[in-house]
């Protein structure tokens, strides 16, 4: 019996040995996982955490730090599963139901992350780290006034919080009180002068003010307390290519580049640099392999675009390969009957590769399903005409020829295709484009646009450019005798783009119209350009001419792509008495001015037939002259009212400025 009890002992001894030992090695692994944390190393601090939790299942340290890498990863499903895990082992604990809330956040279950700061509040009322969650949740939300509220009673529950200065920094700085907010980034600086995430906050500040020095200097600081923090390298890099610091630039992207090759914003910032070096064929490797890293990157891709059209020849093998992936997100589109926005990303994919005649084909069948007749014959007649060989494609041209034959083109013998149309003549000015990921991509977003706008023949860009000066703006726009000029800011974040414009009056300068599309999703450049493209075309009001008469009958270069239906009536005007109203998105003219009404009674693609309605006596309507539909004859200083489908421009939307104080530690 003395030999069984000595025994029973040696097993407790040992196992209580074996459970010391083990949690001794969860600890040393969860504390390497916190320093991992520290240095935003967070693959490493998974790791140190994974296998801290293989030692202890319940170690609620592992399972919370697990939670908070994959947070910061942006794999919020991931973390989910760790804070629910941490959740078993404690339910009520403050700092899981923060991190609960605050990864609810990034997967867009705002009502989640609203009850868990709630929650935390009911255990502790005075949790700072809730009242930051509940500003988070209100940026989120789109309510900046919440968002400062939460964010200066933090400040008096812990004056020296740090995630409280500096998303007030960043939140006052969006709101244009520059004052304040450098009031308190320059507290923050005194409070934490020693931590290298405020240095880093500091040079991004310092940038998007123009202050280069300040900024290198910030980012310098920022590195010399954590050499090997990366935010501080990459806003080196960014700063040097502001400069113009090309090589150096390249060089700093190298080094992130041989510390973690995942990382693409080094990728691109190195092909940016390397293109302005001269080094086109490296810009362009570089810019393939962070496509290959992460192939929904769109603004690599729209930037990677812009410099194969504007460098590289048509057959280059690049722009086939880009071309393709256009084509293939298209024909997702189009199985998803979502016709409209896969013809623009067919278009995308011809403006690349022109002479690639099987998307071309795509393409033209896409018509043929929106019932854009002569257009699909119009496209199918041009691949025969560049050599494509089915016998297919020329018996299909010649049915629906036949079957045209009394369209209206072919009853007035119009080439419709051929018209040079009458189209509103508008300069195009991109102001600024908000970005902490993707600097130096004015000119690529400017393309982007404009090659999406001119897609849509609605109307005439006759000058665009990057231009900061609303005055330096008004002043080309009178320079190119266009009617209208818009002048955006485009702001790009990782949850969402954002373009913003004001329409103004390009011979008075007044400011027509304000409105705003936000796109979000894997495709939300592409998406928000298509819809700020489409807004744009709908609230510049169109304009056409009579381009033949007979007795009772007229035809007009305006046709069913432009919105034009049976039944829609038109003034019909001398040409030389329409002008752009003063201070709206319409024309004006006098009454005397107009010279009949046309009545839409048979549409085609790209021109519409109508019956003419004389006014007077006299009739005085002749070939050339305007038609306008009615409604857009405004009196002289009126104002329209915004069009359909636009964003108000005091809608609270903030999705850079809250990725910014999102990613804060």
């Amino acid at each position: 019996m003395r030999r069984i009890r000595h025994s029973v002992g040696l097993f407790l001894l040992l196992a209580v040995t074996i459970g010391v030992d083990a949690q001794s090695a969860a600890s040393e692994l969860a504390r390497r996982g916190e320093r991992a944390l520290a240095r935003e190393s967070y693959y490493e601090a998974v790791e140190s955490f994974q296998r801290a939790l293989d030692e202890n299942p319940n170690y609620l340290d592992a399972a919370l730090g697990l939670a908070e890498a994959y947070f910061w990863l942006e794999e919020y499903d991931r973390a989910q599963h760790f804070v629910d895990r941490a959740a078993r082992l404690a339910r009520t604990n403050p700092r899981v139901l923060n991190l609960a809330g605050r990864v609810a956040i990034g997967r867009g279950d705002l009502a989640a992350a609203e009850a868990s700061f709630r929650r935390v509040q009911e255990l502790e009322p005075h949790n700072v780290e809730a009242v930051i969650g509940r500003a988070e949740l209100a940026l989120a939300r789109g309510q900046s006034v919440e968002a400062v509220s939460n964010l200066e009673r933090a400040l008096r529950l812990h004056p020296e919080q740090r995630r409280a200065l500096l998303s007030l920094v960043l939140v006052y700085e969006y709101l244009g009180q520059e004052e304040v907010a450098r009031r308190y980034l320059d507290l923050a600086l005194a409070v934490h002068r020693d931590r290298p995430e405020v240095h880093v906050l500091a040079a991004q500040y310092y940038l998007r003010s123009g202050d280069l020095a300040r900024a290198a200097a910030a980012a310098r600081t920022a590195q010399a307390i954590d050499p090997l923090n990366r935010a501080a390298m990459t806003m080196r890099a960014q700063v040097a290519l502001a400069e113009g610091s090309y090589l150096e630039a390249a060089t700093i992207a190298e080094e992130l580049i041989a510390g973690d090759r995942s990382d693409v914003s080094a990728w691109y910032m190195r092909a940016i640099a390397l293109l302005r070096l001269g080094e086109l064929d490296d810009a362009l490797s570089s810019a393939r392999t962070g496509l290959r890293l992460s192939p929904e990157d769109e603004m690599l891709r729209i930037w990677t675009e812009w410099v194969a059209v504007e460098r590289l020849e048509l057959d280059h093998p690049l722009r086939s390969e880009l071309a393709r992936v256009r084509a293939s997100n298209a024909a997702e589109l189009e199985r998803a009957f979502r016709y409209e926005r896969a013809l623009k990303a067919y278009r995308r994919a011809l403006q690349l590769a022109p002479l690639d005649l099987e998307v071309r084909r795509a393409y033209a069948e896409l018509f043929r399903k929106v019932d854009a007749r002569a257009t699909y014959v119009q496209e199918l007649r041009l691949l025969l005409d560049e050599g494509y060989d089915d016998r297919r494609v020329v018996q299909t041209v010649e049915v629906f020829a036949n079957a045209l034959a009394q369209s209206v083109s072919s009853r007035w013998g119009i080439d419709q295709f051929t018209l040079a149309r009458a189209r509103p003549p508008v300069a195009f000015y991109l102001r600024t484009v908000e970005s902490d990921r993707y600097p130096e991509s004015e000119e690529a977003l400017l393309a982007f646009l404009r090659r999406t706008i001119a897609g849509l023949d609605r109307l005439v860009l006759l000058d665009a450019a990057v231009v900061p000066s609303y005055a330096d703006a008004f002043a080309r726009a009178r320079s190119h005798d266009v009617y209208f000029f818009i002048h955006t800011d485009v702001a790009v974040s990782e949850l969402g783009v954002e373009w913003r414009a004001g329409v103004y009056v390009a011979r008075t300068g007044a400011l027509a119209e304000e409105f705003m599309t936000i796109r979000t999703g894997p495709d939300r450049a592409a998406a928000g350009a298509d819809a700020f493209a489409d807004a744009l075309v709908r609230a510049i009001p169109g304009r056409g001419v009579i381009l033949q008469r007979d007795v009772r009958r007229a035809v007009v270069d305006l046709g069913m792509r432009d919105g034009v239906s049976p039944g829609d009536r038109f003034d019909i005007v001398r040409p030389q008495a329409v002008r752009p109203a003063p201070d709206a998105l319409a024309y004006a003219y006098r009454p005397e001015d107009v010279a009949g009404t046309l009545v839409i009674t048979a549409v085609d693609d790209l021109i519409s037939e109508g019956t003419l309605e004389v006014k007077g006596f006299v009739d005085m309507i002749r070939i050339g002259h305007a038609v306008l539909a009615e409604r857009q004859n405004e009196p002289v200083g009126s104002r329209s009212a915004p069009p359909a489908g636009f964003g108000s421009p005091s809608q609270d939307l903030l999705p850079v400025l809250h990725e910014r104080v999102r990613r804060l530690r």
